[in-house]
């Protein structure tokens, strides 16, 4: 599994912090399709991607599909 260095980037640790504040409603949970993304990009490139940025990418190859139908 892909270990980030940074704690503060790993959602048990955002969600901890969410509730120790009382934000739960504050915590955006990625959809799983999106970490099984970034691990099949690491495997084959060796890159470790942000999320955020392969949720965008999603989102756009999406925008880019439903235009062109």
């Amino acid at each position: 599994m892909l270990k980030s260095k940074q704690p503060d980037s790993t959602l048990l640790y955002r969600f901890y912090e969410a509730v120790k504040n009382n934000r739960l409603s504050s915590i955006h949970l990625f959809h799983s399709d999106v970490y099984y993304i970034r691990e099949a990009l690491f495997n084959r490139t060796g890159v470790v991607y942000e999320l955020k940025e392969i949720e965008s990418a999603i989102a756009d190859a999406a925008t880019v599909t439903t235009k062109s139908d």
